[in-house]
């Protein structure tokens, strides 16, 4: 099994400073999108929150942790909260 490739505070602040300039999700999707993330080289999973996924989840998958990188960057406080729904 591979090791798993976890998002960097400094990717998640840059896919925030694209959503902050308007960039389409799908856009940053598709820029970001290029390292594949893979549990035993088959199966995807989720960068953020390590949930293994189905690939046709992948896109409403990155859309959902989007949104909580922007509530998390709103309301800081909140992040316990917020990290608490991936445990």
């Amino acid at each position: 099994m591979s090791k798993r490739k976890w998002l960097s505070i400094k990717e998640k602040n840059l896919i925030l400073h694209e959503v902050n300039k308007g960039v389409k999700k799908k856009d940053i999707a598709l820029k970001f999108g290029h390292k594949k993330y893979f549990l035993d080289g088959q199966t995807p999973y989720c960068p953020v929150c390590g949930v293994s996924l189905q690939l046709s989840e992948l896109s409403s998958h990155f859309d959902l942790e989007v949104e909580r990188l922007m509530e998390m960057n709103k309301c800081p406080s909140s992040h316990m909260e917020i990290s608490s729904m991936h445990s």
